[in-house]
């Protein structure tokens, strides 16, 4: 009973868990889709450019980076539209 009880925690805790870096690419791809201006859109690509430097190089499980993937993602296509539908 103490093994289960205690791998059910383990499990639990290995996949709410998530790496700073996701955590930061998530909310870095939330505030991009908040965007609604050319100038917003500009300051989240520089923000992503700085992150991007910031982990190049760091080892991190497949999952995560899969995680940071699908974030850049879509906080890339946000911002698409955003510059797409921003006032000329």
């Amino acid at each position: 009973m103490k093994r289960a009880l205690l791998l059910a925690v383990v499990l639990s805790a290995a996949a709410c868990g998530r790496t700073d870096a996701v955590k930061k690419y998530e909310s870095w791809a939330d505030d991009a889709c908040a965007c609604t201006d050319a100038a917003c859109a500009t300051k989240m690509e520089t923000q992503l450019n700085e992150m991007a430097k910031k982990y190049t190089g760091v080892k991190m499980q497949r999952a995560d980076s899969e995680a940071i993937q699908a974030a850049g993602q879509r906080g890339a296509k946000c911002l698409l539209d955003t510059r797409a539908n921003a006032p000329k």
